[in-house]
């Protein structure tokens, strides 16, 4: 009895100790927690936050989703520079700095990427913390609005483990996904803007001007011009004659596709650096409404035989790769129809070979039973409509296998064929050909030589039509 009272006091010493041990132990580990919460490792990570346990965690969820679709502007500020952008009735444009059709499939993919963000951490939104992850200041601002709502991701610096570190609005700073980084931090956010060079270029376009200015000041500039005429296409430079309806098709969709290959220099000091001081060349096209689109290339060739080029209406230059300056800069001979003449050959009524000095050679005269023959003579007889089909194919239909833009060579002009529709004034197409049976030229009066083969051979000659 004696020994359990005298242990007694022990016992309560023993357990009042213990307990005493255990509320030193809590209070400590709770100020070192409260000491951590907003400390940087030498890594610079915070030293403590919350990890999440259910998995990476939407940052926009539930009344601060974003809802892509309804979306119309959007800002994106970094490295001391804004770029804004404004969705409207017919795309996305860019308004600052400058005016210019933005790339909708380009936004659309940031936006989906943006609201698709997960964060997988939390870190507490102190100065210090906050500054220490790069988010106070932030390294770049994108603000997106939607009617009267706007969210604001800012964005910090990327982690050693590969996280990157954001903040919306004023709120915490979350681990994300690094792709927001690449996509918005690291990349160049001009590649939101369209890289196309024309915007409007089309159906309604009415003319087409591609200017060359020479190396040497004392020679004239080399300047293509086609215009629309009525439903046709004309050249006026540098001759006026039949331009090629699919050639000029053909180059107003490669106008419409053509795209830079990079981005140089949005505010210029000096265009000497590009070449664009005196511009070596340049496209422009007119729409219905009056209203143009010009692209100036300048001469500062780059890595690649890219050239330096910019619009007329934007500060931005651009890059043209060889590619691009091919569709812009076609040669003259590419656009001129290749045919003879135009006439449809079922509207010929009559057709009259010439000698070069003008003397009458032959004509042919079409009535309800055919052809006739008719000689200077008064000779009169039926025409082989087989011949007189064969001659006006060559006429009308078929194309040259070059064209060369100068005159005439006179020497070498063997006849004259005109061509006198139901409708309308005579036609006359002047033919030549080389000495020693080869190549023939045909022209219509307009300075540009039709070259093809010697096998080519028109009948001119009265005794190629006679029946047999």
């Amino acid at each position: 009895m004696t020994n359990r009272r005298s242990s007694a006091p022990w016992r309560s010493a023993i357990v009042a100790w213990c307990a005493a041990i255990a509320l030193g132990g809590a209070l400590a580990g709770m100020r070192l927690a409260g000491s951590r919460d907003s400390a940087i490792d030498a890594a610079g990570e915070p030293t403590s936050s919350s990890e999440g346990r259910r998995g990476p965690r939407p940052v926009f969820a539930g009344s601060r989703a974003i809802p892509v679709d309804r979306v119309d502007r959007i800002a994106l500020s970094r490295h001391g520079a804004t770029l804004e952008f404004a969705k409207r009735a017919d795309g996305w444009m860019q308004t600052r700095p400058f005016e210019q059709p933005a790339d909708g499939a380009q936004i659309r993919e940031m936006l989906v990427r943006l609201a698709d963000l997960r964060f997988v951490r939390e870190a507490a939104a102190d100065s210090a913390t906050l500054a220490g992850l790069g988010l106070e200041p932030a390294s770049a601002a994108l603000t997106v609005g939607f009617g009267d709502e706007t969210v604001t991701l800012r964005i910090g610096r990327r982690g050693v483990g590969g996280r990157g570190w954001a903040r919306v609005d004023m709120g915490p700073a979350l681990a994300v996904d690094p792709a927001i980084h690449e996509s918005i931090l690291e990349a160049d956010p001009r590649r939101w803007r369209s890289w196309r060079l024309f915007d409007r270029v089309g159906a309604g376009t009415q003319r087409v001007v591609v200017v060359r200015s020479p190396i040497s000041a004392d020679r004239p500039a080399q300047r293509i011009e086609i215009v629309r005429d009525g439903g046709r296409w004309r050249l006026v430079s540098p001759v006026a004659t039949r331009a090629d309806s699919r050639a000029v098709d053909a180059l107003l969709a490669a106008l419409a596709r053509a795209e830079h290959s990079g981005f140089v220099d949005d505010a210029p000091k000096d265009d000497a650096l590009y070449g664009l001081e005196h511009a070596i060349a340049s496209v422009e096209t007119v729409g219905a409404d009056a209203s143009s689109e010009r692209v100036e290339i300048g001469a500062g060739l780059v890595k690649g035989g890219a050239l330096c080029a910019r619009r007329s209406d934007r500060p931005s230059i651009v890059l043209l790769d060889p590619m691009a300056l091919a569709a812009l800069l076609p040669p003259a001979e590419a656009l001129i129809d290749a045919r003879a003449c135009e006439i449809d050959p079922t509207d010929a009524r009559t057709l009259r070979v010439l000698e070069p000095d003008g003397r009458l050679r032959l004509t042919l005269s079409r009535s309800l039973d055919g052809w006739t023959l008719e000689l200077p003579g008064g000779e009169s007889t039926p025409a082989r409509a087989d011949v007189v089909s064969s001659l006006l194919e060559r006429l009308v239909s078929a194309r040259a296998q070059a064209l060369a833009i100068q005159p005439m060579p006179e020497e070498l002009r063997v006849a004259d064929i005109e061509i006198v529709p139901s409708v309308g004034g005579p036609v006359t197409v002047r033919v030549a050909r080389e000495r020693n049976e080869g190549n023939w030229a045909l022209d219509e009066s307009d300075d540009v030589l039709r070259v093809f083969p010697p096998g080519f051979d028109p009948p001119l000659d009265a005794a190629r039509f006679r029946s047999r």
